[in-house]
């Protein structure tokens, strides 16, 4: 694969999170100004539970299905057979994750007395079922992805401004988050007859377990790290708490996808030639840090300097405690978007997944532990601190042992330019949220005169990054 197939991959990937970015943002701020802090908590709270299961459902095939394909994608035969088993195994782990979920929720009385919705979301598991992205992204069928997600993004804004008209319609959002899923999984099924064939010939599920159930483990301990925050909020605190948190950390996700859509694609190109040749995957590492840092650290500054504006925007005043949450959160735009490159797509391309299961067990227990204390005191804020905390143990654990398998390095003097630059752009941005102009005004003036200074200043210093 050439890089010009790479490109064309990143810029699809682009505007996949391009089109993710704009129809989460119309959602939320639909949503949050309809069923408020309370409702959005109550969604929020029972969609994570739910994903624990999809979690544990889809083992480490969502990733491991990635790199397998990967390797095979121009050998048919293999092709099939590995799809074939991959689909077997996620078939059989479904049934049975979802029969634990509806256990669960007919068990503990407070999940009964929200029945209705957490059965809509028990469906998110049946779902999964059908659920073979990894095919498309092993392909690097990037085109199809982003045409896929934008048809069934557009189609779930329309029901979603038909249907969720007051504080009541929790269950209805739920009801569309559901069939969004079911129409990305049908469509995905339907379409995979012109690049896959189902078969049952000399099928070896045993070969998958050991590096599933390694990264399921893995994920699992993930899972509970990113998302017990969540729960904790829910079980110590309000649901005014988790619609807070739950706003922030959208927003810092959204800032998240957009500085790694970039390198996003990296996994399958990774694993094809990580072991054939290492120069190569190392160029490609070091070519991604560049641009990530490029991004990142502007991005990052630049969220804080309009975090409270924005909030105001989107969401309303009744947000407005989420600003100091963003401002918590957003050093996980470096945070992450460094480790979505070197933690997670060259470890797994690498196959030293296994790195993961102890480091994010570890930091499962660091997190519950910090949440438990931080929580009863500062609510949302202190969930953000220990969503901060563990997500740079985690990260920076594994960057060091990442980097004695690949040699990548920064570009520490471009580095310092992009800082440099930066902050200049922060000032600029945090000096005119001062002015007492239109807020929409505001918000506009300040994000694209920080572009300007901020390509301005680095073509400036002719920084190469």
């Amino acid at each position: 694969m050439t890089t010009k197939s790479m490109v064309k991959n990143s810029a699809y990937n682009v505007l996949y999170t391009l089109a993710n970015v704009v129809f989460s943002l119309i959602s939320s701020i639909y949503v949050s100004r309809i069923l408020q802090p309370e409702g959005v908590g109550k969604y929020s709270y029972a969609l994570t539970f739910a994903t624990y299961f999809v979690s544990l459902a889809s083992l480490g095939i969502q990733v491991y299905g990635v790199r397998e394909i990967a390797k095979v994608r121009n050998n048919a035969e293999a092709k099939n057979k590995i799809f074939s088993e991959l689909f077997l195994i996620n078939l059989a782990t479904s049934c049975l994750a979802l029969i634990l979920y509806l256990f669960v929720i007919y068990q503990v009385q407070a999940y009964k007395e929200d029945l209705g919705l957490y059965l809509r979301f028990g469906l998110l598991i049946a779902a999964n079922i059908l659920n073979i992205d990894w095919l498309y992204k092993g392909e690097e069928s990037y085109g199809y992805i982003t045409l896929r997600s934008i048809i069934v993004k557009t189609c779930s804004m329309i029901l979603l401004v038909l249907w969720v008209h007051d504080a009541s319609d929790v269950n209805r959002y739920a009801d569309i988050t559901v069939l969004a899923s079911c129409g990305n999984y049908i469509y995905n099924v339907l379409h995979a007859k012109r690049i896959v064939r189902f078969t049952v010939k000399d099928l070896q599920l045993a070969r998958h377990m050991k590096p599933n159930v390694i990264l399921a483990v893995s994920f699992f301990f993930g899972d509970l790290y990113n998302k017990i925050d969540i729960t904790m909020l829910g079980m110590f605190s309000t649901e005014y708490a988790v619609g807070i948190y739950s706003n922030a950390h959208k927003i810092v996700n959204i800032v998240i996808s957009c500085c790694i859509a970039a390198t996003g694609t990296f996994l399958p190109r990774l694993s094809s030639v990580i072991k054939a040749d290492k120069h190569e995957a190392t160029n490609i590492v070091n070519k991604g840090l560049d641009v990530l840092t490029f991004l990142c650290v502007p991005f990052m500054l630049g969220l804080c300097a309009i975090s409270k504006r924005a909030i105001l925007l989107l969401y309303g005043e009744t947000f407005s405690d989420a600003a100091i949450t963003v401002n918590v959160l957003a050093s996980l735009v470096i945070i992450r978007g460094i480790g979505d490159l070197v933690c997670y797509q060259l470890l797994i391309a690498t196959g030293k997944e296994k790195l993961r299961v102890p480091a994010n067990a570890i930091t499962a227990v660091l997190n519950i532990g910090m949440n438990s204390l931080l929580i009863p005191v500062l609510r949302e804020n202190g969930a953000a601190v220990a969503s901060v905390l563990s997500e740079l143990f985690v990260n920076g654990f594994l960057y060091v042992r990442m980097k004695k398998e690949v040699p990548f390095q920064f570009k520490w003097s471009e580095t310092v330019k992009v800082l440099a630059a930066s902050i200049v752009m922060f000032a600029f941005a945090y000096a005119i949220g001062r002015l007492n102009i239109p807020l929409l005004l505001s918000i506009a003036v300040s994000i694209l005169g920080s572009v300007v200074i901020y390509i301005g200043l680095n073509w400036i210093m002719k920084n190469e990054g």
